[in-house]
């Protein structure tokens, strides 16, 4: 944000209010920090801040909460009784009738979240009113904005002091501007009226394993690019209008264009958050590969700018109950280490970045297209009934070349040649010689590099799911004929 040079005056004096009321909410779970400078004209016109307020901020990240280190943080607390496993705090006792359970535990905390979580999906408007500031602790996520001064209100009816929360339907006659976070959830049919789809309605959606995933990613480089912004080749500065347009566009394509993309081509997924330059989207874990391709290609034609790519990573949870803040923990790792540290060669150039983290592997969004075709193709020689065994026989050669020993190429065209043998239908043996010319490079010595993905992929995408004599799901496991 830009403004005035006395507000850089009160930074700390705003850091050090907002640290004691995240910890009275959040312990040291959650921290706010502010980081800021004062420019002057030059380096306005300039607008090269973004090291110096990195850096700022990279000192803040290694000394969270000192305003409100004190002896409270060492008083003895009393941990008996069931504890939320989120949270940490004490659950209470309800009753659920509508479970047909005499008694349970929850705790009110984080049920608030839930309970946000649905008003904004039912909701239309979203009123920000003042109201005194709460001293004490909060019990729930209302009067943690209530700490701040802030009430938070839900209708259904217009108010031109309210904000829209769906952005399709934003009539500015009826509201004073549209929420900039995301509003779009998948819905299933209730009895009465449409609720949010659970994590098990979503994976029940998923092809294959009954899992879902989370997709998060964010713009590359972006700090970079905004210093090489520049009016010309002999002029080479950035004027603030050239950030500020970018900036502009860049929340116009994660608010609006992302979301609408979301709703219009993969309706089962939902946004959890996208704004700013970047997002996590939660989905059936089949969908998210393709809905990374459909990000990335919309963002392409979106700025026209071949300097601006996106990372992504996707993590499925290993049961459909895991936590979502786990799952989205451990997405991040995957891009931050994963998907925005894969460097590679490309047709004679060096390329960083500007890939995803799936299943396992590194793609570059250069090679998306090859990696989907083998997919496509391996998945149709499976669907034609070609025993799964298939891969197995594929990875045990893979993992001998990833081992670094030369793969005796001949006992694949051998295992090959057997199975083309075994298929009465000519279109099934032409998927087979196909997609084993595909896999093979250099000279046909060796096996394309991204195979092992390709596997993870269409063995958890082609699991058939059975039933046992209680009525639950099972999925079969690869199995190893021979």
């Amino acid at each position: 944000m830009l403004v005035p040079a006395k507000t850089i005056d009160k930074l700390e004096e705003y850091q050090k209010d907002i640290e004691e009321k995240m910890y009275k909410a959040f312990g040291l779970d959650l921290a706010v920090l502010l980081g800021g400078i004062k420019i002057n004209i030059y380096d306005l016109i300039e607008f090269k801040v973004h090291d110096k307020l990195a850096r700022i901020l990279e000192v803040k990240k290694n000394k969270k909460f000192e305003n409100v280190i004190d002896l409270e943080m060492f008083i003895p607390e009393d941990f008996s009784g069931p504890r939320c496993p989120y949270c940490g705090r004490k659950m209470l006792q309800v009753t659920r009738k509508e479970e047909e359970q005499e008694e349970a535990f929850e705790c009110v905390f984080c049920e608030s979240f839930a309970e946000l979580g649905r008003k904004l999906a039912i909701s239309e408007y979203l009123k920000i009113e003042k109201c005194p500031e709460l001293i004490t602790p909060p019990v729930n996520v209302y009067e943690v904005f209530k700490m701040f001064g802030y009430e938070l209100k839900f209708s259904d009816n217009p108010d031109k002091f309210a904000f829209a929360i769906d952005k399709a339907t934003y009539d500015q006659n009826k509201a004073m501007y549209f929420t900039k976070m995301a509003s779009y959830v998948y819905k299933k049919a209730g009895k009465y009226y449409e609720t949010p789809a659970d994590l098990e309605t979503i994976a029940q959606e998923a092809e294959g394993l009954k899992r879902w995933g989370l997709l998060r990613g964010d713009v590359d480089n972006l700090g970079r690019i905004f210093q090489t912004l520049q009016v010309s080749d002999k002029e080479k500065r950035t004027p603030i209008s050239f950030v500020a347009t970018l900036s502009f566009e860049l929340e116009s394509f994660f608010s609006i264009v992302l979301e609408r993309m979301v709703v219009e081509k993969h309706p089962k997924c939902n946004v959890i958050y996208s704004g700013g330059d970047d997002f996590m989207i939660l989905g059936p874990w089949s969908e998210l590969p393709l809905l990374a391709r459909d990000i990335t290609n919309e963002f392409r034609k979106y700025s026209k700018n071949d300097e601006l790519s996106i990372s992504m990573a996707i993590a499925v949870a290993p049961s459909r109950k895991f936590p979502v803040y786990k799952l989205g923990t451990l997405a991040g790792e995957y891009l931050d280490d994963k998907a925005k540290s894969y460097k590679r060669t490309y047709n004679n150039k060096e390329l960083e970045k500007s890939a995803i983290y799936m299943f396992g592997g590194y793609v570059g969004w250069e090679e998306f297209d090859k990696v989907y075709k083998l997919n496509q193709q391996l998945e149709d020689i499976i669907s034609q009934g070609v025993t799964r065994n298939i891969l197995h026989v594929l990875s045990a050669f893979l993992e001998k070349q990833q081992e670094g020993e030369q793969p005796k190429i001949w006992r694949l065209y051998y295992y090959v040649g057997r199975l083309m043998e075994r298929q009465e239908n000519r279109e099934t043996k032409a998927l087979i010689q196909r997609f084993f010319n595909e896999i093979l490079e250099e000279g046909n010595s060796r096996l394309y590099d991204k195979l092992g993905l390709v596997i993870k992929w269409v063995h958890d995408k082609t699991r058939k799911v059975e039933s046992d004599e209680n009525g639950k799901a099972s999925q079969n496991r690869m199995t190893t004929e021979v």
